[in-house]
């Protein structure tokens, strides 16, 4: 994607990648609740963040990438939000847990 990217000229703002996710899907056998196989399978997503892409080169940079796509790999594209600024991180579950007990004892203290 970045190869492509750099060919056309075109701004890549960022990239990054997105945690893991996990699945566990399972294959039952016909009409019963007999397991067949079950498979766990992890999700990987990276994202691009093009700036500035002009009109008139968006469809031919989208047909070279899923030219490009290996087999069951899946291409999205989406306008960039606050949410996926927000799905980014990871959230530090000791700091949550620290915020939560200074607002519990009445918050933080006023700066002098």
């Amino acid at each position: 994607m970045h190869n492509v990217a750099d060919t056309m000229d075109l701004d890549i703002a960022d990239c990054w990648a997105q945690p893991p996710q996990k699945f566990n899907v399972q294959k039952f056998k016909p009409s019963s609740a007999v397991i067949e196989s079950e498979y766990k399978l992890t999700a990987y997503q990276r994202n691009v963040q093009i700036a500035n892409l002009q009109a008139p080169l968006y469809p031919t940079f989208l047909r070279l990438l899923q030219a490009a796509l290996p087999e069951g790999v899946t291409l999205t594209v989406s306008e960039h939000t606050s949410e996926v600024d927000d799905g980014r991180y990871v959230p530090d579950r000791e700091l949550l847990e620290l915020r939560q007990k200074l607002d519990e004892m009445g918050g933080s203290r006023e700066k002098k």
